[in-house]
């Protein structure tokens, strides 16, 4: 048996076919290997849900091996910017007493901004700490301003807050402008007496070249690159120890396959694909061989009527198209991967090649003595 083995591999091997499929097999089964390791079952599930699991990931965004395509400095993933993301010697904390006793605590961020392409969103998280044991009752009044590396300052926030904290989203609303760039409109009246015409996304106003903008008569939108500063300050209320301010920047790339419409990992996607994929292939397979050779051998050994309505069955399906039937079906009666299963193993027994062959073979055998 075993030597009968090595001769079959040793022959198979010759044939390119072979050798391909083999490839192909075991690049999924690695693939299926590397998911179950990476993301366990049930952890995977439950983040592939949950829409605020994939909240920090750019949405469609292209895989981010394209940067080296595209020829341009792109942003891949996202860019979190606030003070336990950027190295502590670009941060600069200070308080100030003011009349009254009121307590201002004033925070710089500094960071440095080289990218050749925009944001795709961004979004603004402001965060009350407590001290230890104590709950904050009263709002505090924060202000928020983004330090360009011409000078401009453009706030992204300024009021109050609850103690719970708020989160902006920094991306077009359709139907309203954004606060964002209702400010740099007023901006640009007051700095360069220009009236804004076009329309921009708030991401764009905060990283664009506004003296280009402004002398190419608003045609041209690129980004400021240089040293920026997230600057914020606020009052110092009873029961807080600090506020935490983060800046968060959605790239425009990510990952190996890129993302979908909710910002989700396709390669997470397609990893968990693979395992299902084969054990259904290997499934389907399976019991569809077992199906043709117990109908076959039914057909082979009655003959007579029920041969001739097996091969009549046969020949039918063999000339309907596999897969816009398949569409069709899971059309009307819904998708699920037991239904799906079904079809194949029904469409792929009935409509075979391989009944008519084996359908001989078992003719030759049954009239051996």
């Amino acid at each position: 048996m075993a030597v009968r083995g090595k001769a079959a591999l040793r022959a198979l091997v010759h044939f390119r076919s072979f050798i391909a499929g083999l490839i192909i097999i075991v690049f999924f089964i690695s693939l299926s290997v590397y998911a179950a390791v990476t993301w366990p079952y049930e952890e995977a599930i439950a983040k592939w849900n949950n829409a605020e699991a994939w909240a920090d990931i750019p949405e469609w965004a292209p895989p981010a091996w394209m940067q080296y395509f595209t020829g341009r400095k792109e942003i891949v993933g996202s860019l979190y910017i606030d003070r336990f993301n950027v190295p502590r010697r670009f941060v600069n904390m200070s308080t100030e007493i003011q009349y009254g006793g009121l307590e201002i605590r004033r925070v710089e961020i500094n960071f440095t901004y080289d990218y050749d392409v925009f944001p795709r969103s961004g979004r603004l998280t402001i965060q009350p700490v407590p001290r230890n044991d104590t709950e904050l009752t009263k709002n505090i009044g924060v202000r928020v301003t983004l330090v360009k590396p011409n000078g401009l300052n453009i706030t992204l926030y300024e009021g109050l807050i609850s103690p719970r904290g708020t989160t902006i989203g920094i991306i077009r609303q359709p139907g309203e402008e954004h606060p964002v760039v209702r400010r740099y409109r007023a901006l640009l009246r007051r700095t360069y007496d220009v009236n804004l015409t076009v329309s921009l996304d708030p991401v764009q106003v905060l990283f664009m070249d506004d003296e280009e903008f402004v002398n190419s008569n608003q045609t041209s939108i690129r980004p400021l690159k240089g040293s920026y500063m997230l600057l914020y300050e606020y009052f110092v209320v009873t029961g807080l120890e600090t506020l935490e301010v983060q800046l968060l920047l959605r790239g425009t790339l990510y990952g190996l396959l890129g993302t979908d419409w909710q910002g989700r990992d396709l390669f997470m996607g397609i990893a968990w694909g693979a395992p299902i994929a084969l054990s259904f292939g290997l499934l389907a397979s399976l019991i569809t061989t077992l199906l043709i050779m117990v109908i076959a051998a039914t057909a082979a050994w009655f003959r007579g009527a029920v041969d001739e309505g097996v091969s009549r069955v046969n020949e039918i399906f063999m000339i309907i198209p596999f897969l816009p039937t398949l569409v069709l079906i899971m059309l009307f009666y819904g998708f699920t991967v037991w239904t799906l299963l079904l079809m194949v193993i029904f469409l792929s027994t009935l409509g075979s090649g391989g009944l008519k062959t084996q359908r001989a073979m078992f003719l030759q055998i049954r009239e051996m003595p």
